[in-house]
């Protein structure tokens, strides 16, 4: 690897933008994650009422719902958020952060972010 591969694999940010960055990800997951579970609640709440008449009336039935559980995320946003809270005060004013932290940090690609995704998705809230 190159001394300049080695330097743009391992940069220097400021911690202000990338704080900003992350509470902006983090509001937005969050506000996802809460339109989801709404959606969620609404749908699983009509197809548990299908069940309980199925049960009821001798139908054939499933207690199976088949709807994809919306996930919260906000503690990882709030674990580096507050890493980064306590590097400022001990006096640091950059972070090195690396391609994978930023893609996460930044571009708000997450191990998790393809599943969280397709459920938000899967009930029409905009990812």
């Amino acid at each position: 690897m190159t001394e300049w591969a080695n330097e743009f694999h391992n940069m220097k940010y400021r911690i202000d933008d990338v704080l900003a960055i992350l509470e902006t990800n983090q509001s937005n997951h969050r506000l996802q994650f809460i339109a989801a579970v709404d959606a969620y609640r609404k749908l699983a709440i009509g197809k548990m009422e299908e069940r309980i008449q199925q049960i009821r009336y001798g139908g054939n039935f499933d207690l199976g719902f088949g709807l994809p559980v919306p996930e919260d995320h906000t503690d990882d946003y709030q674990r580096v958020i507050k890493m980064l809270e306590l590097t400022l005060r001990a006096g640091e004013s950059y972070v090195i952060l690396g391609e994978q932290q930023v893609a996460q940090y930044v571009m708000d690609d997450w191990h998790w972010s393809t599943l969280v995704t397709s459920t938000n998705e899967f009930y029409s809230v905009q990812s």
